[in-house]
């Protein structure tokens, strides 16, 4: 529910009479859809790697798939299992006659598109799509690329692309498989038997070079803090790496512990105990923002999008009935879906609303509803609380139970519009509105299973309200809304934060202003572009959903 329980004309009275009541909300993320056709299943084995990335002549050692070596690198494998606290992607370390020069060649493992290059100090990273199926995207970190390779630029399998950043004494790469859910794979399963035959000529073979899901989960990686919001791990070790050069095998026995030194010039590079540059964190964001033209969604409100697999989008928003969707195939023009969602109850269930959903690795989604005692705009006059339910659709839920208790956990019995994100070591964060610090202001809280929460401390946002957060690129973007006029830093509307590690937010940035609008719900296109669903309520027509697309630039 839209927290403006200070200065919003009182719902209840007002669509009363239009035989509505108005609730309130937020909500999250989706990845990008898929940007080619091939059917989500029936490519996840080919051997679509038809030539070396690299110049196996140039490289000492290559680290193992799901290694402990430098930060957390993991998500859903190719069996649609959730992994974690893992490395699921390969550190090169070049020889060391080679470090600190520009002689480090990668090149063009298939015929392609780069469709994304990144800020990656040092260096960048170069996202390749293949031609075979757009969703494959093969990644080069910390890289220079060559004159001429930039964004939308078609290569050809065996194309040199660039070189090694000179200020890194390792870099990497990996291969995604990006929709809806991003899919983390090793290059090596995926290449042809001729490019194979190279890696075994020099040691690395599929059996040596993949530590197997099961044989990890038995030794999960130490961790020893986090860097961008990823875990980082504690150890550097032999078994970590395949040799590629037996002349080179006895020098890095002896040094196992700390790789190669780094030039004197990049002296800000993480230390040696975990001495490998994380993924790219781009600048601060800045967006272009359009109207769209119409409604979403008319006579309800308190939107939340969900991006689905086979690449339509599901919003869900609230009237007098409960939780309702209705369903898109472009995320613009919406279907109505017959039924309820989720249908109020009794106790702390006589109205809810404020939906926000999470994919589960079994296939099954869970929904964060806030539930509460009666229809009063706001803290003191009603109790919201967080509950939870079960599906296997997105359309019929199995209710589950009590979440967070706003009235034993410190937020005084406010805690409403839940907004949840999966964190990339497998955790569910709850973004919500809280009480606990006065009138209102967005909490949050933690949990290893998605069910059973603790409180985080502090606020992670003061004054706005309505939370939807989205992650692009290392960024987690925080969208909430401004509702009291007496907050005159941030007039009226909706607006945007960012942080690094989910819990420490910069300054709010406009999306735009106006009055009357509420509950901000974000569908991330793709790495660029962001749809901005948000709530409208303009007495005395019907409420509405409208939104608002942003495009970095």
């Amino acid at each position: 529910m839209n927290e403006t329980y200070l200065m919003k004309p009182n719902m209840h009275l007002i669509f009363g009479l239009l035989l509505l009541t108005v609730i309130f909300m937020s909500g999250c993320v989706s990845s990008e859809p898929p940007a080619k056709s091939l059917p989500e299943d029936t490519n996840d084995d080919l051997r679509f790697i038809i030539a070396n990335p690299l110049d196996l002549s140039q490289i000492q050692r290559m680290s193992r798939f799901r290694s402990c070596v430098g930060h957390d690198y993991s998500g859903f494998n190719s069996e649609g299992e959730k992994e974690t606290l893992r490395s699921m992607k390969h550190y090169l370390e070049p020889l060391p006659s080679l470090i600190g020069t520009n002689q480090i060649k990668i090149f063009a493992p298939f015929d392609g598109k780069i469709v994304e290059i990144l800020d990656g100090p040092p260096g960048k990273a170069i996202y390749i799509a293949a031609n075979i199926d757009s969703r494959w995207r093969f990644i080069f970190f910390h890289v220079v690329p060559a004159a001429g390779i930039e964004e939308g630029t078609s290569v050809k399998a065996g194309e040199p692309l660039g070189t090694a950043s000179k200020d890194i004494h390792n870099f990497d790469f990996a291969l995604k498989k990006f929709g809806w859910s991003q899919v983390f794979d090793s290059p090596f399963v995926h290449m042809t038997e001729t490019v194979l035959e190279e890696y075994t000529l020099n040691g690395i073979t599929l059996e040596n070079i993949l530590v197997s899901k099961q044989a990890r989960d038995a030794d999960p990686c130490l961790v020893e803090g986090t860097k961008n919001g990823d875990a980082l791990f504690t150890s550097y070790r032999d078994q970590d790496f395949v040799t590629l050069r037996s002349d080179f095998a006895q020098g890095a026995e002896t040094d196992a512990t700390a790789p190669a030194a780094v030039p004197e010039k990049t002296p800000d590079l993480v230390p040696p105990t975990h001495n490998l540059p994380t993924e790219p964190v781009a600048d601060t964001l800045s967006f272009s923002w359009e109207k769209d033209g119409g409604s979403r969604v008319v006579d309800g409100s308190v939107p939340f999008v969900h991006g689905l697999k086979d690449g339509k989008v599901r919003l869900y928003y609230c009237n007098s009935k409960g939780i309702l969707s209705a369903i898109s195939r472009d995320g613009l023009t919406f279907t109505k879906e017959p039924g309820v969602r989720i249908s109020p109850g009794t106790g702390f269930e006589v109205q809810v609303c404020d939906p926000t959903i999470v994919d589960l690795p079994n296939g099954k989604m869970r929904m964060y509803y806030k539930g509460a005692n009666s229809q009063n705009p706001g803290p003191g006059q009603s109790i919201h609380k967080i509950y939870s339910a079960l599906s296997s659709d997105g359309l019929t839920f199995q209710k589950e139970g009590l979440r967070i208790d706003s009235e034993t956990n410190g937020d005084r019995g406010w805690a409403s519009v839940p907004d949840a994100i999966m964190l990339p070591d497998g955790r569910v964060r709850l973004y919500y509105v809280t009480a606990s610090v006065g009138e209102h202001g967005i909490g949050s809280a933690i949990s290893s299973d998605g069910l059973n929460f603790v409180k985080e401390a502090g606020i992670r946002v003061s004054n706005l309200v309505d939370p939807a957060v989205v992650r692009i690129g290392s960024r987690y973007v925080l969208f909430a809304a401004s509702i009291d006029e007496r907050f005159t830093a941030l007039p009226k509307g909706i607006y945007y934060l960012e942080s690094s590690d989910g819990l420490e937010f910069g300054d709010a940035k406009a999306v735009f202003q106006a009055n009357d609008v509420y509950d901000p719900s974000v569908l991330k296109i793709d790495e660029q572009t962001v749809r901005v669903f948000y709530g409208k309520v303009v007495p005395p027509q019907l409420p509405a959903v409208e939104s608002h697309t942003g495009i970095v630039g």
